[in-house]
């Protein structure tokens, strides 16, 4: 899977991981309903992503917590977020000499 394939890469060829955060996508990677999780952002300060089907968002909250707690002694924190569209090229409004916004 991509995004496990992406975390190991961060953690190994780049070394921006930690063991919590290990911890983290381990905990999530095992959750019902996920198909993949890794650190994002510049690793080293603790954030996972996780891909998870809607479906399973409270079994997955759940377990994600427990499980971290018991393998770090630490106290998780969750942020369910839903995708949306990304940036885009808008078209100008008529009269200007550019065919696109920048």
């Amino acid at each position: 899977m991509v995004l496990a394939d992406g975390h190991r890469s961060l953690r190994d060829d780049f070394e921006v991981s930690s063991p919590e955060l290990d911890a983290a996508v381990a905990s999530c990677q095992a959750a019902p309903g996920c198909h993949g999780a890794r650190l994002t952002g510049g690793g080293f300060a603790g954030c996972v992503v996780a891909l998870v089907d809607t479906a399973y968002t409270d079994l997955f909250a759940e377990a994600v917590l427990g499980d971290y707690r018991a393998r770090t002694g630490l106290q998780g924190a969750l942020h369910l977020c839903v995708p949306v569209d990304g940036s885009s090229l808008v078209p100008v409004i008529a009269g200007s000499n550019m065919a696109w916004a920048r």
